[in-house]
């Protein structure tokens, strides 16, 4: 129940995110940077780090997004590494954030 629950709070920070993203042309350039590639960048991030914290808080209830998993892949997609810095302000666990980047690159050599 815990990972049907987190998979669906991880849809609808998605959700969120599109509704409330501007889609002018201007923004629309600019929003890469916020959004990321794949949808997780350091909005999403944000939004849901406090999603998590809020289950918690208020319904004494863990329960995760898949926020390392989806850091690691928006990493592969943009090839950008986080830094230490970044990864713990979205307070990712920095050893399954290098697990999850490594297997991302699995895949890709084997497709």
């Amino acid at each position: 129940m815990k990972w049907l629950t987190g998979t669906l709070l991880h849809e609808l920070v998605h959700a969120v995110v599109d509704v409330y993203t501007c889609a002018c042309q201007r923004c629309k350039e600019s929003s890469v940077e916020a959004e990321g590639l794949t949808g997780h960048g350091p909005v999403w991030m944000s939004i849901s780090l406090k999603v998590e914290k809020t289950m918690q808080q208020i319904f004494g209830y863990r329960c995760w997004l898949g926020r390392t998993q989806s850091l690691a892949i928006e990493h592969h997609a943009s090839q950008h590494r986080h830094s230490e810095k970044e990864l713990r302000a979205h307070e990712v666990n920095e050893g399954l954030y290098c697990e999850s980047r490594i297997a991302c690159g699995e895949a890709e050599r084997r497709s």
